[in-house]
């Protein structure tokens, strides 16, 4: 049983697909580029080229009863669009989708789809990289660094 489904993302989707599976077997990873499956079917993680939109591949793959499906691509419309049918048409219990565009948020909370703003999460790594090094150490519980 697949328990968390990546789909598409090329490199961010395989790299999440293999960090997820260092730490549970349940994950596959789908995506229509075959070297990005490539290269995560030899770190270890289920891969399948495939159709992202096409329900009776998505089927034939065994997708149904996914726990939770993360859609990652770089094109909101199709991240909509795959996160309502593995709602809908798979029954997945948790849906997170990869927004491209802030301005798109909006459609995605309505349909009940949990986001991730991709602009402002690279912002904020961004911001963390240009802070001076003592700033960005993490902080142990006893306050040292």
């Amino acid at each position: 049983m697949i328990r968390t489904l990546i789909v598409g993302g090329d490199y961010a989707g395989g790299t999440l697909a293999v960090r997820l599976k260092e730490v549970d077997d349940a994950v596959a990873y789908l995506d229509s580029d075959p070297a990005v499956v490539s290269l995560a079917a030899e770190a270890g993680v289920t891969a399948h080229e495939t159709d992202i939109t096409n329900v009776r591949q998505l089927r034939d793959l065994g997708v149904t009863g996914v726990e939770t499906v993360v859609a990652a691509t770089d094109e909101d419309s199709v991240n909509l669009l795959v996160a309502q049918l593995m709602r809908t048409a798979f029954d997945a219990e948790r849906v997170v989708a990869r927004v491209n565009d802030p301005r798109n948020c909006e459609p995605f909370e309505d349909a009940g789809i949990e986001t991730i703003d991709a602009a402002n999460a690279l912002a904020s790594e961004l911001q963390t990289a240009l802070e001076p090094r003592e700033r960005r150490r993490p902080r142990r519980l006893d306050n040292r660094a």
